[in-house]
């Protein structure tokens, strides 16, 4: 029975259905690795993303939304949820209100006495570990922060609306002098972001990014590094991520245009969006510069997840493999934004990811939960697992297709229901589909009808069950190739 290689794939949505209509939500692409001395029998396979499990006990902050999350260490945990900050290690203790009440995302830094707390809007925040105690940074000297870092004993806090920064004190972020004050150079507009990665900081403007070194000096030992400016700006500012594969921003050159995804690596970057991401993005109904991202490894998987708030969506960026893939929130009729919108790894000294809900009403407002994939379910919801496949045409000749076979690893040996649909116009349109239930390790659909000249199928469950989609083989008439092994891998 000939294997149905386009089946497995990433998340590949052309600019024209025609051309390509791949989509891979909820589900990751695994990639035998053959140099590596995997042996299974199919070279890609889909596996379930996580799903979104309560901690024990319980965390629920405020009515949200989740601003962002900080993990210190082994065993402490903390949030800015709304306007206010919490310690949710211990049973979700409040310590102070009064970090912005804008709900855009926070920034959090520790000097490890330290946690030092910014709002995009200016007012910040320090909070001793050992005493327990919050104060809000009075310094008559300090510019106010929209986004704060960490180098060497040092505070760094970028100035709101400027393109100036500001160090703290050595290890006291409650003292700041006026004249450690400098304005970034080689960026004539805007500075819009800073993040710290191997003893880099990195300032983000909307045509540059710039980078910065402690240098040592007595007066101000934070400097440029020569040579360390990429001419590619940043579109959303709370985009910016960093993680073991590099830092990542959705960003592009304000003067040659934006909404592509970039990586940073060294002082070089790369763009790591292909042209049908990109087409995505760009083609976004409604704002796409209020993009949050996160970085996180998880099972094996160097990923970047980009959160679309206002545009309902999220994408996200697999490093390991260079293929992307969707993560979405299912309402019960459309595909919305993922719940989270923030994410910590570590907590309660267990190597856990845990993630903050972007709502601010229902079941998941103040919500923070564990990201596993013991979950089937996005807390109380269903989630929507859903592939659409590669074309399937003979140089646009009808074929007959008598069978669809999908091998799967799944915890239900039975019962558990899936549809699949197909489209005969390119993947303009799909009909009702055919529902079945697994059983044993493989669903079977037969006598699906004579394609018109190109057919695309969509397999889609909101079963609560773990869905890890090993292979698919279609039996058609003789001479009707199956397609290629699928498209999707970055232009990086």
């Amino acid at each position: 029975m000939p294997r149905f290689p386009g089946f497995c794939g990433p998340t590949y949505p052309a600019i024209s259905s025609l051309l390509d209509s791949q989509r891979c939500i909820n589900l990751y692409p695994e990639v035998a690795d053959r140099e590596q001395g995997a042996g299974g029998p199919s070279p890609i396979s889909l596996i379930p993303t996580p799903g979104l499990q309560n901690l024990s006990p319980d965390r629920v902050i405020g009515t949200g939304p989740v601003r962002a999350l900080w993990a210190e260490g082994k065993s402490r945990a903390f949030a800015v949820a709304d306007n206010t900050f919490y310690e949710i290690t211990t049973g979700t203790t409040v310590f102070a209100p009064g970090v912005g009440t804008d709900g855009l995302p926070a920034s959090i830094a520790s000097n490890g006495t330290q946690l030092m707390i910014a709002a995009q809007g200016g007012t910040s925040f320090i909070f001793d570990l050992a005493a327990n105690t919050i104060t809000q940074i009075t310094d008559v000297d300090f510019a106010g922060a929209r986004a704060v870092a960490f180098l060497d004993g040092y505070f760094i806090a970028l100035k709101p609306n400027a393109r100036t920064f500001q160090i703290s004190a050595l290890n006291n972020g409650l003292a700041w002098d006026g004249l450690d004050v400098a304005t970034v150079e080689g960026e004539t507009d805007q500075v819009e972001m800073l993040i710290q990665d191997h003893k880099t900081i990195w300032f983000f403007g909307r045509r540059a990014a710039i980078a910065y070194y402690d240098s040592g000096n007595a007066d101000f030992p934070i400097v440029p590094i020569s040579g360390g400016v990429v001419q590619i700006g940043v579109l959303a500012p709370s985009s910016v991520a960093r993680g073991h594969a590099g830092v990542f921003w959705l960003g592009g050159d304000r003067d040659r245009g934006t909404g592509q995804v970039w990586r940073l690596q060294g002082l070089q970057a790369d763009k790591v969006s292909n042209a049908a991401i990109e087409a995505r993005i760009q083609g976004a109904s409604g704002v796409i510069d209020d993009a949050i991202g996160w970085c996180m490894n998880y099972k094996g998987h160097e990923l970047y997840v980009l959160v679309f708030p206002t545009a309902a969506d999220g994408l996200v960026y697999d490093a390991s493999t260079n293929l992307w893939h969707e993560w979405r929130y299912w309402d019960g009729s459309a595909f919305k934004a993922p719940i989270a919108r923030c994410h910590a790894a570590g907590y309660a000294d267990r190597p856990i990811h845990i993630v903050g809900s972007r709502f601010t009403t229902g079941a998941h407002a103040g919500k923070v939960y564990e990201l596993t994939d013991a979950a089937f379910t996005d807390g109380v919801d269903a989630i929507r697992r859903e592939r659409t496949a590669a074309h399937i045409a003979d140089e646009l000749k009808p074929t007959f297709h008598w069978a669809f076979h999908l091998d799967v690893d799944t915890t239900a040996t039975s019962g558990a229901s899936s549809t699949l649909q197909w489209s005969d116009d390119g993947g303009k349109t799909f009909n009702a589909g055919i529902a079945q239930t697994v059983s044993g390790e493989r669903v079977s659909w037969r006598r699906l009808g004579r394609a018109a000249r190109d057919r695309v199928y969509r397999w889609f469950s909101t079963a609560a069950v773990r869905w890890i989609i090993r292979d698919a083989y279609l039996e058609i008439d003789q001479g009707a190739p199956v397609p290629q092994e699928p498209r999707g891998q970055s232009n990086a």
